[in-house]
């Protein structure tokens, strides 16, 4: 990433240069996006018995498009999973599973849907872009998405 940096930018590299390269301007390739839960309201409600969609905006910030593909371990996937206060998941799944490229500075509006809980109380909805392949978005450095979900 750091020589095609260089290439783009008519630079020749030295330890100065590479260190702002660092600090100003590295990407980490194609595991880096921008989430946005399209929920008005917080807490999250759920309804008793009935399972619960929400849209995410995905938008691609690194420098590579990303590859969705159907299936569960490849191309890149909205993941998410609910979890109770001892960290004990509820529930959790994948969103994008179809063939799709995005490009960078493209978005995507995807589905999560969050079936119906078995327990009431307060909960935690977290959200990530994940390439099964490669690693967890937040893992270079992405934010995550964290929401209360409310199940009564």
């Amino acid at each position: 990433l750091y020589r095609e940096w260089l290439v783009a930018n008519y630079r020749q590299h030295s330890s100065e240069i590479f260190r702002d390269w660092v600090m100003n301007h590295y990407v980490p390739g194609d595991c880096f996006a921008r989430l946005e839960l399209k929920e008005a309201q917080s807490p999250i409600q759920l309804e008793p018995g009935k399972p619960r969609q929400l849209q995410v905006k995905v938008t691609n910030i690194s420098l590579r498009p990303w590859t969705f593909k159907p299936g569960s371990n490849a191309g890149i996937k909205l993941e998410w999973r609910v979890s109770d206060n001892t960290r004990r998941t509820l529930a959790s799944g994948f969103a994008g599973h179809f063939n799709a490229t995005v490009n960078p500075g493209e978005a995507l509006d995807l589905a999560v849907v969050i079936p119906p809980l078995n327990q009431t109380g307060s909960f935690l909805l977290r959200m990530d872009m994940n390439d099964r392949q490669h690693a967890a978005f937040h893992q270079t450095g992405s934010e995550i998405i964290e929401a209360e979900v409310l199940s009564p």
